[in-house]
């Protein structure tokens, strides 16, 4: 069994980017496990697969794929937005997907990381997005990927199709006002379907000024559900 290491991020995808790079693995090298997550700090325990145990390696792309722009001198949100923008064109091609990929907006965030929007524009790009976003999770997660690699500096770039993820989370906000408030009428509390880290979120933004309910998330990684109860039964 190859050793493990230990590795923390401000996300998982910054732990999982960090430990890649210090093993000099792909993601289909190695498995990983969630320690503990708090906001702003994930650790994991990441271990590379050990010779026969290893699934067989998914088809990688060609070196011409994942160029985009030799970066000269320090890399900036402009450098990483026109990387993204190229990596995401290219993997959009690989798929055979027909779409426009727009940077919507590139900056420094609060936390001084850079941080690139990027937008899909097109027809018939559902199969972008998939059940719940998970495949437009997965599109994210491998552009981060393929951006960290080539700059050798970690940004955090956000994907989105078609604004699917503003209109998402109009939707989530809509709903933990619904729910609080049968969770207000009937004084029992409610447990919302499973949801990654950033629905929830919106989920405990939305209610948390509401004096009369509170919201906790629960439940194994990856199955993690918001629950919302009355606050007389905190």
């Amino acid at each position: 069994m190859p050793p493990s290491i230990t590795v923390s991020g401000k996300s998982l995808d910054e732990a999982l980017f960090n430990a890649l790079r210090q093993l000099g693995k792909r993601p289909d090298e190695i498995t990983y496990e969630v320690l503990d997550a708090t906001p702003g700090q994930v650790n994991i325990v990441v271990t590379p697969w050990a010779g026969d145990d290893r699934p067989a390696p998914a088809a990688q792309p060609e070196p011409a794929m994942a160029l985009a722009v030799e970066p000269e001198g320090p890399i900036t949100d402009e450098t990483v937005a026109q990387t993204a923008q190229t990596v995401l064109a290219g993997l959009l091609d690989r798929m055979s997907v027909h779409g426009q990929v727009v940077v919507r907006e590139h900056g420094t965030d609060s936390d001084g990381v850079l941080t690139v929007t990027l937008d899909v524009m097109g027809d018939d790009l559902g199969i972008l997005i998939g059940r719940r976003g998970e495949t437009l999770r997965a599109l994210q997660f491998i552009t981060r990927l393929m951006v960290g690699k080539q700059l050798a500096t970690w940004a955090r770039i956000n994907v989105d199709v078609e604004n699917y993820k503003a209109r998402r989370d109009e939707t989530l906000r809509g709903l933990a006002i619904n729910m609080a408030e049968r969770v207000q009428s009937t004084g029992e509390p409610m447990t919302l379907e499973a949801m990654p880290p950033r629905e929830r979120r919106i989920i405990h933004l939305t209610l948390r000024e509401n004096p009369h309910i509170v919201t906790k998330s629960q439940g194994e990684e990856g199955d993690r559900k918001v629950v919302i109860s009355p606050v007389h039964m905190t």
